[in-house]
């Protein structure tokens, strides 16, 4: 305390509540309040202690007045600490206290704490200016401005972590003018007190075990004893760490973040499978294998990179390299980002927070121009310097496709800039243009891909169009409504948009009212539509074909021929359209409702659903660059980028012209088929060498096919009743029949040796390597069947048509349920096991050969859809109404397991050889791959159609290929990641984030 002078505060911390800055304040808040000054000082005078210290966090009431309490504060706090980054001068609070503190104390008594940036960037101009008045040889007294250096702590470093270390020596540089004395003097004493305590350890450590030595080996045994219950608590919290990373990893996987995803999800799993540092959980390894997309098989786009900022974004722009991306927050920074990793190259200041879409724009992979505050300025990206400024204020401005050019209008004229040094090459006044009623301005500019022509909307119901090389006014055109809301000019057309909606006048539930008027450059108005319900906006002209005119209505994007004024294609989106791009043959959109669809205009106009992706929040802007999308979130701190992520470990055999249904290995593995629905194609690989052996062409609808006679000869079912044998090794036809009906997938043996066919007057079982027939029955009323006890009995069932076993040797009946209404019905793998789904949904296990009920299931709370058995028939599986799989032992019926997260009913259950793996496939494909032992998740592909007989690899198809995907071990999954992530692990920043700790 300095003489004469009392204080209620010894210092005042001032900050911005943004991170590192908050969590600074409150350790620099609790270091200085629990300091203990060295008894050497106290001795000559110094206090013995910091007295209080504010932080508006800890001192302030909830329903204070908040300048008044500052403000008081302030007068009773003897220094003011100052938290200084980038951000500091963003607060205007903190810029107030700066202000405040010197008008009442002077600037001697304010400190600062340097935590990030340059000085000259985080220090604020009043800590780095001071005034003072002086008086001239004239006797005028005039203020001066000085800049001094301030008195700073420096705790720079790259992690929190590393800034508080740093703090506990730095802060001595904030304590020695706080305690009115040297810095030195409490370095030194400070230095002399560690080593003394120090020293005091290592004497009390050295009494303790010398006089309780003996004592210490008769606890050992309970010392150890208590090491194992610490042991076993220690893994039991590393678990629930792990368990959290792995929630957290799939959080960031549906925020979009695939990178931090993969990284969190690495850190979940032991550093060292064979000597665990940790315990493995199933959780993380699914989560790592989500994140790694190893199993994916389509050609979608999806989130890789997520480029995090402190603020809202407003848009993103991407580079035509597709590696660089420049984002504008609304903390008025422009973000230069490397696309591959989304590391943060650079940023740029330019004081516009709230800028509209087209604010800026690519010129090429290292220019940008951009709109600030009316001003506008090319950028060059690698040197963050202007390379020109255009001096004049603009309202809008349109780069020219080949990006020599940049056209820029206000509300006198309009000029047309040379990209590589801003020097006006077109100008024209257009202040004539523009008189009207009430106020008349641009709302909307469009030039043409020559650069030579530039059109300008009006709110006057007025376009203008230029022509740029004679310097002149080329035509006016003028439209119904006086709100033009967009134009494009492409090849001698010019196409306006207009709508009477206007705020003050109209309904906010309504759309308005819109009109699309085309004219050629003569002034003839060539096709004129009006949209009732509706405005119009988004006009741009196919660069692949100058008759195609896109346009947004709301939440549909229209396809309009201006040749014949016909309009080809409305695509209608799920919410109103906020972007879009056109793309060879494509029209790609987001939408407010977060999707980004992929629209394709060919004769019919459809949407290509396979590639549609679905976000977790709405979407602002998109762009698309050399094979990667960026999208802007609406109202969001974040932009994604999205890439058509390819597993390069996968193998891809090309195979017939249509898409591939499914595939069939031979019984030794050695070749595998698949085949297609529509053109009838079958085509047979070599499994080991991957080589293709030929293609049949059916001729046929196929329903499906199959090897048969152990592998020699193919079966192949089509509609219309037809079954064809082919020779395996020639793929020639041996054999072909015709029957009433066709004849599906569950219509054959297990082995594949025999097939049931319906005839009018009843079915045949047929052999299926010649089409011999077997025996025949009377009955052709039956969905599904089931051939048990080596083909010798088969079921034909149907629901509601009665369910019965008949003779495959003599074609006769030997036993009917009698209840007619079975539902499912399934034959265990050995064949001695009937199961049924009864008609009161109770689930009875008869004997095959008796037909005498084992037990009886009914503990359902919901409705049993099917049942299913395992390959040894130990378990049986039973889907549920709502996908869920229950498994009952069949020995006892009791349930051992419910597996749950399907979207789609089973239909086969796949163990491995040693029964560690299970792998669940739905009705449409779709697969899961379950840890039998604990029953969780290890995997998901959303088109399994087969898996190896070694079970080392899945099989999948896209389009007309077939693929074949490893089965990925956890080990697997670990290089794979490692490999992508390249060395990069999470920061200590990271890892608090997400609360992460050590």
């Amino acid at each position: 305390m300095r003489e004469n002078e009392s204080y209620k505060y010894d210092a005042f911390i001032s900050y911005r509540h943004t991170e590192p800055d908050k969590s600074i304040a409150e350790k620099l808040h609790r270091m200085l309040e629990s300091f203990k000054v060295p008894k050497s000082l106290t001795r000559r005078g110094i206090k013995k202690k910091v007295g209080r210290v504010f932080r508006d966090r800890e001192e302030l009431p909830t329903s204070s007045n908040l300048a008044d309490s500052i403000n008081e504060a302030l007068a009773n706090s003897e220094h003011l600490i100052v938290i200084c980054s980038p951000r500091t001068s963003q607060s205007k609070w903190v810029m107030q206290e700066i202000e405040t503190f010197s008008k009442l104390h002077g600037q001697d008594r304010i400190l600062a704490l340097l935590v990030e940036g340059e000085p000259d960037e985080s220090f604020p101009e009043p800590l780095r200016l001071k005034r003072r008045q002086v008086v001239g040889e004239d006797g005028e007294v005039r203020e001066v401005v000085e800049e001094v250096e301030p008195l700073a702590a420096d705790i720079r470093a790259d992690s929190l972590g590393k800034m508080k270390k740093k703090l506990k020596v730095e802060i001595l540089r904030l304590l020695a003018p706080i305690l009115n004395c040297r810095f030195d003097d409490l370095r030194q004493r400070h230095r002399e007190r560690a080593i003394k305590r120090i020293l005091s350890l290592s004497i009390s450590l050295s009494v303790f075990f010398l006089g309780f030595g003996s004592f210490s080996a008769w606890q050992a045994w309970q010392i150890r004893q208590k090491s194992v219950l610490l042991e076993q608590q220690v893994q039991k919290t590393l678990e629930g760490q792990s368990l959290y990373m792995a929630n957290i990893s799939t959080q960031l996987l549906e925020e979009g973040d695939r990178r931090t995803a993969i990284m969190v999800a690495r850190e979940a799993l032991p550093a060292d499978l064979d000597n665990p540092e940790r315990p493995y959980v199933e959780e993380a390894e699914y989560a790592l294998s989500q994140a790694l997309h190893v199993y994916k098989t389509d050609n979608r786009f999806l989130p890789d990179v997520a480029l995090k900022h402190d603020n809202i974004v407003n848009f993103i722009c991407l580079g035509f390299d597709g590696e660089t991306a420049v984002t504008w927050a609304r903390d008025g920074y422009l973000y230069v980002w490397d696309t591959r990793h989304g590391d943060l190259l650079n940023k740029h200041y330019t004081g516009e927070r709230y800028p509209r879409k087209g604010s800026l724009a690519y010129a090429d992979d290292r220019t940008i121009v951009y709109m600030a505050d009316g001003r506008l300025t090319c950028l060059d990206l690698e040197t963050m310097k202007a390379n020109w400024e255009y001096d004049e204020y603009i309202t809008r401005f349109e780069l020219s496709s080949d990006g020599r050019s940049v056209a820029v209008i206000n509300s006198e004229t309009v000029a047309l800039l040379d990209m590589g040094t801003g020097a006006v090459l077109f100008r024209h006044d257009i202040e004539d243009y523009l008189k009207g009623d009430g106020f008349v301005y641009v709302t909307s500019m469009s030039m043409d891909d020559t650069a030579r022509y530039l059109c300008l909307g009006t709110n006057s119901g007025r376009a203008l169009l230029f022509d740029i090389k004679k310097n002149s006014l080329l035509r006016e055109f003028r439209v119904e409504y006086d709100e033009i809301t967009d134009v494009a000019v492409s090849d001698g057309i010019v196409a306006v948009a207009s709508s009477d909606f206007v705020l003050e006048a109209t309904d906010l539930l309504s759309k308005g009212k819109g009109a699309l008027d085309i004219f050629d450059f003569d002034g003839y108005r060539r096709i004129e539509r009006q949209f009732d319900y509706s405005s119009i906006s988004g006009l741009a002209f196919s660069p692949y074909d100058k008759n195609l005119l896109v346009f947004t209505e709301s939440e549909k994007i229209n396809v309009l021929d201006v040749s014949v004024d016909k309009l080809l294609y409305t695509f209608i989106s799920g919410d109103n359209v906020s972007d879009y791009i056109i793309w060879d043959g494509f029209v790609i959109s987001s939408s407010y409702d977060g999707t980004i669809r992929f629209w394709v205009m060919d004769d019919f106009g459809w949407e290509y659903f396979l590639g549609r992706v679905e976000l977790s929040q709405g979407i602002n802007n998109i762009m698309i660059s050399s094979g990667v999308v960026a999208a802007s979130y609406s109202y969001s701190d974040k932009a994604v980028l999205l890439r058509n992520l390819q597993n390069e470990d996968i193998l891809r055999l090309s195979g017939p012209d249509d898409t591939i249904n499914k595939c069939d290995f031979s019984p030794d593995g050695s070749m595998i088929l698949a085949y297609t629905f529509n053109t009838g194609e079958i085509v047979v690989w070599d499994w080991e060498t991957g080589e293709q052996k030929g293609i049949i062409e059916t001729g046929m609808t196929i329903t499906y096919a199959r090897f048969t006679d152990e592998g020699r000869k193919i079966l192949a079912a089509g509609l219309g009743g037809v079954l064809s044998v082919y020779d395996a090794g020639t793929l020639e036809l041996l054999a072909r029949d015709t029957y009433d009906y066709s004849v599906e997938i569950n219509h054959i043996s297990p082995d594949g040796l025999l097939c049931m066919v319906k005839t009018m007057d009843g079915s045949r079982i047929v052999r299926t390597n010649d089409l011999s027939l077997v025996a025949e029955t009377d009955n052709f009323v039956f969905r599904i069947a089931q051939f048990y006890d080596r083909n010798k009995r088969v079921i034909l069932a149907s629901p509601h048509s009665g369910t019965t076993v008949y003779s495959t040797e003599t074609g006769k009946e030997l036993f009917t349920f009698p209840e007619e209404d079975i539902r499912a019905i399934a034959v265990s793998g050995k064949g001695n096991i009937i199961s049924a789904i009864y008609p009161d949904n109770s689930i009875r296990l008869l004997d095959s050969d008796s037909f005498e009920e084992r037990l009886v299931i009914n503990d359902f709370d919901i409705e049993a859809q099917d049942v299913l058995f395992d390959d040894n028939g130990r378990y049986l599986f039973v889907c549920m109404d709502d996908y869920s799989l229950r498994c009952y032992e069949t020995s006892s019926g009791k349930l051992a397991a419910e597996l749950k997260g399907m979207s789609q009913a089973t239909s086969r259950v796949i163990f491995d050889e040693n029964r560690d793996i299970l792998i669940t496939q739905g009705e449409n494909a779709e697969a899961i791959i379950w840890r039998w032992e604990n029953k969780k998740k290890l995997g998901y592909l959303d088109r399994l159609i087969g898996v190896s007989p070694d079970f080392k690899t899945l099989i999948s198809s896209q389009v007309n290929e077939l693929l074949l995907i490893p089965f990925y071990d956890t080990r697997m999954l670990i290089e794979k990641a490692e490999k992508q992530l390249e060395g990069r692990t999470l920061s200590d920043r990271e890892k608090a984030d997400l609360f992460i700790l050590e």
